[in-house]
């Protein structure tokens, strides 16, 4: 099954048109058929991701324990059989009873909302899972853009590495040059080749990373559409700020995990009031019978549940205490990451408008002279170092665009999904849904 799957399945289409229809993703219909975009990567790998198909079927455990949280406790049958040992008319005394419970703390309807807090706990673990494997699609996607593109200016340069060699050959040939600087070019000429090798197996390497996290098998037919550029929203860093508080999955789990400590509390809190235990039962006795009524209930005196109660309220508090430092810490890595995009900006920006176009003119430059027969020993060496310094700062420019394209998505992890809707389609949730709520604050329980 693993290695039929495909981009192109009726299963990736459906749930591309559910995510269209939820207002998520690209406007442009989703279509493999062309070449497989970013975009559209993320929407296979919300499909087939191995991690996520696992994080589904832990949610489904939640949901069911949700769903059947609501029951009583079932009857309870009890049988006495005596004998009279001393000879009697009748020695045998049978009686039985059936216990019933009766739910009167509200334990049972505490115990129903903590099984569904815990469900809106692994929705919104699966939501941050979704989330972070969109996130890594990307990094994994201009990573393999990049390899790309430097390969192919690796290739280019071998290409004129080698024109070049056989030219400095011949001038070695006519004693124009000496053999000595003309082995500068052969041994420039096999490091470029090694790099480009480096270039090539790691771009394969990219493209098996970009599989797996697909759940699609190496031998799937894909094409890569290649994306080295991505933007981040054009916001200030107090409106990226909002937008984290408000759509950031960690947030929201965290918001979940204080909901069901609060939950977690209400019902230890509630049990320590007890339920009453009704037990109607029937006796025979010496040929005479007889109708039985129990009544039983624990007295809260020296217990009280108290251990219980003291965790749960302490686990509340670890609940807030662990929102309150997974927002600090969100706050921390948007400075820094706000930081890196400002830098990997301004040096791809110089690498653009400066550095490129010099290394650009002096390429033409040397390529004139070599084009109008000028080619001397010193002229050759100008036009090798042209080429490598060209080569380099194209490098160079790839290696920026990747910083800031890298740093974009790190951001965008942040800022969160551009829908306040957690779990994808692919789940549907039985009942009860996951919410980004405000921040969690303490409530006194009440009995």
């Amino acid at each position: 099954m693993w290695r039929s799957r495909s981009a192109e399945s009726a299963e990736v289409s459906a749930f591309a048109q559910q995510l269209a229809a939820h207002g998520v993703g690209e406007p442009a219909p989703f279509d493999a058929s062309d070449g497989l975009s970013m975009h559209e990567a993320e929407i296979v790998a919300l499909v087939f991701n191995p991690d996520l198909r696992l994080s589904r079927r832990r949610a489904d455990v939640t949901a069911a324990s949700a769903e059947h949280a609501v029951h009583w406790d079932d009857p309870v049958i009890g049988l006495d059989i005596e004998r009279i040992v001393e000879s009697v008319a009748e020695p045998w005394i049978i009686a039985s009873t059936i216990g019933f419970t009766l739910p009167l703390s509200g334990r049972l309807g505490a115990a129903k909302s903590l099984a569904g807090a815990e469900h809106v706990v692994s929705l919104n673990q699966l939501a941050l899972e979704e989330w972070q494997t969109i996130q890594r699609v990307r990094v994994a996607w201009v990573e393999w853009s990049a390899l790309r593109l430097r390969a192919e200016l690796t290739d280019a340069i071998v290409t004129q590495l080698d024109q070049i060699s056989a030219s400095t050959r011949r001038l070695v040939d006519v004693g124009e040059i000496d053999r000595t600087q003309a082995a500068l070019f052969d041994l420039e000429l096999a490091r470029r080749r090694n790099e480009s090798r480096l270039y090539a197996g790691q771009r394969r390497e990219a493209e098996a990373t970009l599989r797996g996290l697909m759940g699609l098998s190496p031998e799937a037919p894909l094409e890569f559409l290649p994306t080295v550029n991505i933007e981040p929203r054009s916001l200030s860093t107090s409106e990226i700020e909002a937008l984290a508080r408000e759509l950031n999955p960690r947030l929201a789990l965290r918001r979940a995990e204080y909901e069901t400590a609060e939950r977690t509390l209400a019902l230890e809190v509630r049990k320590q009031y007890p339920d009453v235990t009704i037990g109607p039962g029937y006796k025979d006795e010496q040929g005479e019978s007889r109708v039985l009524m129990g009544l039983s209930a624990p007295l809260p005196i020296f217990n009280a549940n108290r251990q219980a109660i003291a965790e749960a309220r302490a686990e509340r508090e670890l609940a807030r205490a662990a929102f309150e430092t997974e927002y600090e810490r969100l706050v921390i890595d948007l400075t820094r990451l706000l930081a890196r995009l400002e830098a990997a900006r301004a040096i791809r920006e110089d690498l653009e408008a400066n550095i490129a176009p010099l290394a650009d003119r002096q390429l033409d430059a040397a390529r004139r002279l070599a084009d109008a027969g000028e080619l001397g020993e010193l002229h050759m060496l100008v036009l090798l170092e042209s080429v490598v310094r060209a080569h380099d700062t194209r490098l160079e420019l790839v290696d920026a665009r990747l910083r800031e394209s890298e740093a974009a998505v790190a951001i965008e992890e942040i800022i969160g999904p551009p829908t306040s809707s957690t779990a994808s389609p692919i789940q549907e949730p039985p009942a009860t849904q996951p919410t980004n709520k405000p921040a969690p604050k303490s409530s006194e329980e009440s009995s």
